[in-house]
């Protein structure tokens, strides 16, 4: 009497075979997975780039518009900011914009060129020596970068004085900001731009 074995095994074709439907699979679902924390991460980095850079800007005109627009070192240009401020702090300025409060205090706001960093920096006028007094927009632990930041103030002479141009003065600041991740995926860019008057204004 026979006994017929029906338990049929694998071939080595179909066990490759599966072994590579498998692999694909996990191909797949990795990359998906990879793409999804990409695009989450940099959801995020987005988010948080793009409240900072609202929170510098709205600090910046906050000060504009509450303060006076100084002209007193002679306007608001790159050489006038690097010859006022740069003896005093030992750092290199791009851009800035003078102002100066209801009790003679000057104070100013500078872009420094190669750190790519904001400060707000405070006159001591009886040393005649700027400091940072602290900061609106830094590049901390998030790898965040000023790009570009520029200020553009109307009139550009002292409206005060009699013969200049009769006009409240006004801010234009624009600011480019981007994260400085290496990771094209990962890297986020906002250009931002908003015009303030200043409401001290004496003539």
């Amino acid at each position: 009497m026979k006994i017929k074995d029906n338990q049929k095994g694998l071939t080595l074709v179909e066990i490759l075979v599966a072994v590579s439907i498998f692999s694909l699979l996990s191909v797949v679902v990795s990359g998906i997975y990879v793409a999804f924390s990409n695009a989450q991460a940099r959801a995020t980095r987005a988010q948080r780039l793009l409240n900072d850079a609202q929170f510098a800007l709205v600090g910046m005109a906050r000060e504009i518009r509450n303060n006076e627009v100084y002209y007193g070192f002679g306007g608001m240009t790159q050489s006038i900011c690097e010859d006022e401020i740069k003896p005093s702090t030992g750092i290199n300025i791009e851009s800035c914009v003078f102002l100066r409060k209801n009790d003679g205090t000057i104070i100013a706001f500078a872009k420094e060129t190669y750190e790519n960093k904001l400060d707000y920096l405070v006159k001591d006028q009886i040393n005649d020596i700027w400091s940072v007094t602290g900061f609106v927009f830094n590049d901390g632990d998030e790898g965040v970068e000023i790009n570009n930041l520029n200020f553009y103030v109307y009139p550009t002479a002292d409206p005060n004085i009699e013969g200049n141009l009769n006009r409240q003065p006004f801010v234009m600041i624009q600011v480019q900001v981007n994260t400085a991740d290496t990771n094209i995926y990962k890297r986020v860019s906002y250009n931002l731009q908003t015009s303030v008057s200043s409401r001290a204004y004496t003539r």
